[in-house]
């Protein structure tokens, strides 16, 4: 009398889905750490309200004093580690990897080139787990969440970020994922004028290393 059952994972999800908004990381861990049996939904509403949560930190890394988490290790932890026990079985789909991508670019507020190289390195990770190992394909939020990650964690050589200028290693990325959208068809009819206008700013940026834009 007077609890949620443990095996309720609708009524957890959206306890959880509320601390994410209200920014409680300690009480979306315990809902989360309660609920019983746990599916795809119940995982994308536990990354988004952690990302929610955490979005505000204007480090990497969550600040001291605060739980250790951050939506890389979360993602490691249940996903790239394929680790569930019989108790925990998470099925990821491209919701979950858009989650996690869009709060991995959201987290990276600083114009340090080392976090901005993090951010390419983690979504480039992330974006091959779920096409090679999962079969994952990507689809219209997928895509603008990668293309947003990419273009605003950018940085120049002067170790400040500059949208204005991309390295030979994500503009060739970036080809790759317009590549993967074009080929799924991911924007339906507009496909291919969706593909062409993201192309045609990729090859109006200036890019720091190589043009790689012409590099196939």
């Amino acid at each position: 009398r007077g609890s949620i059952p443990r095996r309720d994972q609708k009524l957890y999800t959206i306890l959880i889905t509320g601390y994410g908004r209200e920014g409680q990381l300690d009480k979306i861990q315990s809902a989360w750490s309660k609920m019983k049996r746990r599916d795809t939904i119940a995982f994308n509403a536990y990354l988004n309200a952690i990302g929610n949560a955490i979005e505000s930190y204007s480090n990497y890394e969550v600040q001291p004093g605060t739980p250790n988490v951050t939506i890389k290790n979360i993602m490691e932890e249940y996903v790239l580690q394929s680790n569930a026990t019989a108790e925990l079985t998470i099925s990821p789909d491209v919701v979950t990897f858009s989650t996690a991508i869009t709060y991995i670019r959201s987290a990276n507020n600083s114009r340090d080139l080392v976090k901005s190289a993090r951010v390419l390195r983690d979504v480039q990770e992330l974006y091959n787990f779920m096409r090679k190992r999962l079969k994952i394909d990507p689809d219209a939020g997928l895509v603008e969440a990668v293309y947003t990650a990419i273009i605003s964690s950018s940085g120049s050589k002067s170790g400040r970020r500059n949208p204005s200028q991309l390295y030979d290693t994500e503009i060739k990325f970036l080809k790759r994922v317009l590549a993967d959208a074009k080929m799924c068809a991911v924007w339906g009819d507009d496909t291919d004028e969706e593909y062409n206008n993201r192309m045609g700013l990729l090859s109006g940026l200036n890019v720091n290393i190589d043009d790689a834009f012409l590099q196939e």
